[in-house]
């Protein structure tokens, strides 16, 4: 899967900027039995960063359903949104012992994340 340029610049830069040597890790699975996957991931910091793209564009869940169709699902009670896939996916992963923390691309992109970052990490 190709990484974002947010992604690539938490990845290359941002994490080994801070500090972090250990392994990192991009769209790693988790939870046993289900196709959920953490944008980056250091298991030594058991650290899960997910980065949400396109806020105003439906970022990696556009075209997941058109908004009617989601609307018809959830209110037939069939399935979660996309949205709530998402909530429970980080859900689980809390409680499961995963650290999580959750940036925009602008964010990532205009050192914000990084700011945030260096004061847990460094």
């Amino acid at each position: 899967m190709k990484l974002s340029e947010a992604q690539l610049l938490l990845v290359d830069h941002i994490l080994p900027e801070l500090g972090v040597e250990e392994e990192i890790l991009t769209e790693f699975q988790f939870a046993d039995g289900r196709q959920w996957r953490l944008d980056v991931y250091v298991p030594e910091l058991r650290l899960a960063i997910e980065i949400s793209g396109g806020q105003f564009s439906g970022g990696h869940r556009r075209g997941y359903w058109s908004a009617q169709e989601a609307r018809r699902r959830t209110k037939a009670g069939k399935v979660d949104s996309p949205q709530e896939d998402e909530y429970n996916k980080l859900n689980w992963a809390v409680m499961d012992g995963y650290r999580v923390l959750q940036f925009t691309n602008e964010q990532v992109k205009d050192g914000r994340a990084k700011a945030f970052l260096a004061e847990f990490i460094a």
